[in-house]
């Protein structure tokens, strides 16, 4: 199982987090299979975020987070995955040839 994560958050010790603010969550198998334990974790994961999304491509989103440069675009069409975007953030704007 896979997860992206976008929200702010600070690690002040064992069991003690400080939430900084809202944003995307998405959870997903490496392998792109809905199973049980998947929309168990979703489910969950709503309890945090309400918006938290249940994917069949998580690779996409773990992609997308990474395309902040166009040699990481350039893999992502090279491997023929589709990265993509969150909050506003649009990774294909980074794409090569993009403008």
């Amino acid at each position: 199982m896979g997860a992206f994560v976008n929200f702010g958050a600070d690690w002040l010790g064992p069991g003690r987090v400080l939430f900084g603010n809202r944003s995307a969550v998405v959870v997903g198998e490496i392998n792109g299979t809905i199973w049980a334990r998947t929309r168990e974790m979703h489910e969950l994961l709503e309890i945090f975020e309400p918006n938290a999304e249940l994917t069949e491509d998580i690779w996409g989103y773990l992609w997308g987070k990474l395309g902040l440069r166009r040699e990481v675009m350039a893999t992502t069409l090279a491997e023929r995955v589709v990265a993509r975007g969150f909050n506003g953030y649009d990774p294909q704007a980074f794409a090569p040839g993009a403008h």
